[in-house]
């Protein structure tokens, strides 16, 4: 049983240690439909090997801040779904034009393959934007 437990406790920390992080933008910015914007994905370097697999860059839309949706349940604007270069990668995507003044929610979601044995890691992050 220790043994088991002790196998968990470094598979959760190999885990864990995969996280990205959004950099920029910065939660809160006012960006404006229609633009380019710039986001950058950062990962920290692990004592695990990984093979990165994917990610996925997504807007969702809310009128105020207690109505987004839950980027864990929808993406209603798939903005990138390609390659990811770790530890760190700029990409410029493109946001929709149909989006009108309010809040969004952006999401990055990040699929790699954690260990020897290539277990399927997927993590998510995201922040909330301000639309004009």
């Amino acid at each position: 049983m220790q043994f088991s437990l002790a196998a968990l406790a470094l598979f959760v920390a190999s885990a864990m240690s995969q996280a990205i992080n959004i950099s920029s933008p910065p939660s809160g910015q006012t960006v404006l439909a229609g633009e380019k914007l710039n986001v950058e994905v950062t990962r920290q370097n692990s004592l695990s090997p990984s093979e990165e697999v994917a990610i996925v860059i997504g807007v969702s839309s809310c009128t105020d801040e207690n109505s987004c949706p839950s980027p864990s349940q929808v993406i209603q604007h798939v903005l990138y779904n390609g390659p990811y270069a770790a530890p760190h990668q700029n990409i410029t995507v493109t946001l929709p034009s149909s989006l009108n003044g309010g809040h969004a929610v952006l999401s990055v979601t990040h699929f790699s393959l954690v260990g020897v044995s290539c277990v399927p890691s997927a993590g998510r992050r995201h922040l909330l934007i301000s639309y004009d």
